[in-house]
Order: C-alpha cells, then sequence, then structure tokens
C-alpha cells in the first residue's frame, strides 16, 4: 500500500469500493489510501502525514465509521490534525450527524462522483463548502 503523497483516506469494509473511490479520485488528481476498518484506517493515518480529508462508511461490518473521530481525538499522534471527513450512508437519517466535529459533511447513497469530487475537493481546498 503506496500512502505517500495521498491526501485523502477512504474507509469502507468492501474493498471493491475502497479501489473504486481510490481509482476515481486518482484520476482526478487526487491521491487517495484506502482501509477497511477503523483499526487500519488509524494505522493509515499514522503513516499518511499528508492525508488531510477522510471519506468514511457510515456503516462498516461490525463498527461505525462515526467513531473515527473520537479514535482520532483520543489517538496523541493524530489529535492535533486537521481532518475533513465525509460520511457516506445509506440511511437518510444520517444526513442530520450531531456537530460535534466541526469539519464534516454526509453524503447519502448513491454517491454521485462529481458530489464526491467537489466536496472533497472543497475541502482540500479549504473552500467555503469546507465545513457544515
Amino acid at each position: 500500500m503506496d500512502n505517500l503523497g495521498a491526501t485523502v483516506l477512504i474507509v469502507d469494509d468492501v474493498e471493491a469500493i475502497v479501489d473504486e473511490l481510490k481509482t476515481f479520485l486518482s484520476l482526478q488528481g487526487i491521491p487517495a489510501v484506502g482501509a477497511r476498518t477503523l483499526n487500519e484506517a488509524i494505522a493509515v493515518l499514522e503513516n499518511s502525514p499528508e492525508v488531510r480529508v477522510i471519506a468514511c462508511d457510515v456503516r462498516l461490518h461490525c463498527e461505525s465509521g462515526l467513531d473515527i473521530i473520537p479514535l482520532i481525538q483520543s489517538n496523541h499522534s493524530l489529535q492535533a490534525r486537521a481532518f475533513g471527513y465525509v460520511f457516506i450512508t445509506g440511511d437518510p437519517l444520517y444526513a442530520a450527524l450531531p456537530s460535534a466535529e466541526p469539519r464534516y459533511s454526509v453524503l447519502t447513497k448513491p454517491v454521485q462522483p462529481r458530489a464526491l469530487h467537489d466536496l472533497i475537493g472543497s475541502m482540500l481546498d479549504g473552500g467555503p463548502d469546507a465545513s457544515t
């Protein structure tokens, strides 16, 4: 797994989705890396200092993708880094997540590739849509 230069971390328990999103972002000039569990995501983040945006499925195999925020906040090597979060869900009830973290957005499935690209691009650029 080549993490060098990756600015986006894709977290999904389905490997094909991780690979598809990494390829899509790469074709758009946004280097990405993937993980299938939250523990793997934390390990990737510890070894990928360039990552600034995390795109995470809300419903992972046995985990909630939302738990990535407290895991990062409790990790001494990651808690000082500012991340933008994109949570992806098939459940429209998650569209109104509590705003414990100021830099997050929610996309509901099916996610339109252009919407994902534009949102991540805005977060990486620090534009006005970088936080919700």
